[in-house]
């Protein structure tokens, strides 16, 4: 609610060995996206959340120049030491990136160790579909279901606003609602952690997470985010031939 409490929580989780971090934004397009809220778990049952925005263009923290002084302090926390872990680390490291970029602001993400969507697919190669967090949670939570009154909650809301589903975002939900969910969702990626890690363990595949994974992410969503040099009549043949 204050500055002081959001320096307060960034000082305990530098002091952390592990900390799941999750976001909630209000389009799955990185390039329109604001972030909503930014959530951290440092155990299973602790969670907080920083909100940054209430609505396209309503700061949570009444302007610009505020909301920059607290995401610098995100920033700080992101570029310590301090192991974290993510879920589709890709989309959210796209988002913190343009995000600190649209303020003006440097970012690094330092000590990214751990994607427990990325492990889940490891461990459960055949199972399509079935890798988002409300899975995860079922598995490995006793909370499993917790995004279900989010899906009753959505239908109100697209019944009273007469909105399609295309047309919904994140921001239509009460902010308390939404914070309850992204600590859940958040609190999902730490409790999950250790089991996918275990799993991956025995079946040989840690070195596949860690080395090839996790990198390749990362080199991906730069590509993503800047481009990549591209011979395109040599793209265009291989296209036609194959």
């Amino acid at each position: 609610e204050t500055k002081e409490v959001v320096v307060s929580l960034i000082e305990m989780l530098s002091q952390q060995s592990y900390v799941a971090v999750d976001i909630e934004t209000d389009s799955l397009d990185f390039w329109k996206a604001n972030i909503l809220c930014v959530s951290f778990c440092w155990g299973p049952g602790q969670a907080a959340v920083v909100p940054l925005y209430i609505h396209a263009n309503a700061p949570f923290w009444g302007g610009e120049e505020s909301l920059k002084e607290v995401y610098m302090l995100l920033l700080e926390f992101f570029k310590t030491p301090v192991a974290k872990g993510l879920h589709n680390g890709k989309f959210d490291l796209l988002c913190l990136k343009f995000f600190a970029e649209k303020l003006g602001l440097p970012f690094a993400f330092a000590r990214f160790v751990f994607d427990t969507m990325y492990a889940h697919y490891l461990n459960n190669e055949n199972a399509r579909g079935q890798h988002g967090l409300e899975v995860l949670a079922y598995e490995h939570t006793d909370f499993g279901g917790y995004d279900k009154v989010l899906d009753v909650k959505r239908l109100e809301i697209m019944k009273e606003r007469k909105v399609k589903k295309r047309e919904f975002s994140y921001d239509m939900f009460p902010t308390e609602m939404l914070y309850k969910y992204a600590c859940h969702d958040v609190d999902t990626v730490h409790r999950a952690t250790p089991p996918l890690k275990q799993a991956l363990q025995e079946q040989g595949c840690n070195w596949v997470n860690s080395s090839l994974c996790l990198p390749l992410g990362i080199t991906l969503a730069g590509v993503e985010y800047q481009g990549i040099k591209l011979d395109r009549e040599y793209a265009e043949d291989i296209k036609s031939r194959y």
